[in-house]
């Protein structure tokens, strides 16, 4: 499916779903969904689980790829590039600012309140979506059943490189011709130096933000660069702030080197991601004309399915944290299905979050 809507539309919906999501990749990929499938009808969720398929395959931040799959499918090149920097951009203004007064005052403790109060909601918009993609990503009883295996999984603690490979390699061994597809810094290092960190870290990360900090830890906390301490503040920033948890990359890069230090440490770890979505695109026409690959990337559509629920498992460890977290969330899931914009449901989440603050 494609769309004539022009640029600065695209452009429009990404910053604000970029403004708007908090929760990590699972919220987004459920923002995006309620935009440009359950509201927008710019794909149906058939293609729509096709590209959350193609962009677990590669490494870089999944609904920042993601947007730029939208992007790229509806206006092509111009729009992979417009729609995920207007994604990020959001997020690298608002990081910025906090790594400006962090570099200043020091941490601000109202940061954890605010994003208790936005992760109840945003657990609801993944829960909605995930039900929504159901339908299509586990749309037999083998799909469904590797679906709930990839989840399991996931909550074990096996890697999701290896469940999505695993999966590929079942759906690909299962396949016929006749399947269907459709804080402080002991060193300052150099900019350059900084850039080349980042850009390695961008191009090997698959999987949540949990990996990302290990990623981080290797390369700044055992590298002697910044300390646990700042690594962790850097941390509560990206999860507690809307958009993409890599812009945890920001307020580091700006610990180490200022203003050109979060340029470089956000241009380094984002910028891969443009390159492997944009050689993905030529590869759906090799995929499709191949049954065993387009049953693999079959069975990666289910498995990615899988790892939603997980994340919204592991989620709910961490948003429903009292009685007040608990209504939050079961307030946000009913609006939701009384096709109510997610942007109100944020901002009252954000309302709760500055009720805890004060209290």
């Amino acid at each position: 499916m494609t769309s004539s809507r022009p640029l600065w539309r695209l452009a429009g919906e990404m910053a604000r779903l970029g403004a708007l999501g908090f929760g990590g990749p699972a919220a987004h990929v459920a923002l995006m969904r309620r935009q440009f499938v359950a509201d927008g009808a710019e794909f149906d969720d058939e293609e729509f689980a096709e590209m959350i398929g193609l962009t677990n395959l590669i490494p870089g931040p999944n609904s920042t790829e993601l947007a730029m799959h939208i992007g790229h499918r509806r206006l092509g090149g111009r729009g992979l590039f417009v729609a995920g920097a207007c994604f990020i951009l959001p997020a690298v203004i608002v990081v910025s600012v906090l790594a400006a007064l962090y570099e200043r005052h020091g941490a601000w403790s109202a940061l954890p309140a605010l994003r208790a109060g936005v992760l109840p909601v945003m657990l609801a918009i993944v829960v909605d979506a995930t039900i929504g993609l159901r339908g299509t990503a586990a749309s037999t009883t083998a799909r469904l059943a590797l679906a709930l295996a990839a989840a399991t999984a996931v909550l074990l603690g096996t890697n999701e490189l290896i469940v999505l490979l695993c999966a590929a390699a079942i759906g690909a061994a299962t396949s016929t011709r006749r399947a269907p597809f459709v804080f402080a810094a002991a060193v300052h290092p150099s900019v350059l130096e900084l850039l080349w960190r980042f850009v390695v870290i961008g191009s090997v990360v698959y999987g949540s933000g949990y990996v990302l900090l290990a990623h981080l830890h290797d390369w700044f906390v055992d590298a002697g660069l910044v300390s646990p301490e700042l690594l962790l503040d850097a941390t509560t920033v990206g999860q507690a702030t809307p958009g993409p948890v890599f812009t945890t990359a920001t307020f580091l890069g700006w610990q180490l080197a200022g203003v050109a230090g979060a340029a470089v440490a956000t241009i380094g770890v984002f910028g891969p991601s443009f390159l492997f979505v944009a050689a993905l695109g030529p590869m759906r026409t090799w995929v499709a004309r191949r049954p065993a690959a387009s049953a693999a990337l079959r069975a990666v559509t289910s498995a990615s399915l899988g790892l939603m629920a997980a994340v919204a498992v592991q989620l709910a460890d961490d948003a429903m944290v009292d009685p007040l977290a608990i209504g939050t969330a079961l307030v946000a899931m009913g609006l939701l299905r009384r096709r109510v914009d997610p942007t109100w449901l944020v901002i009252g989440g954000l309302a709760v979050g500055i009720v805890r603050a004060i209290v």
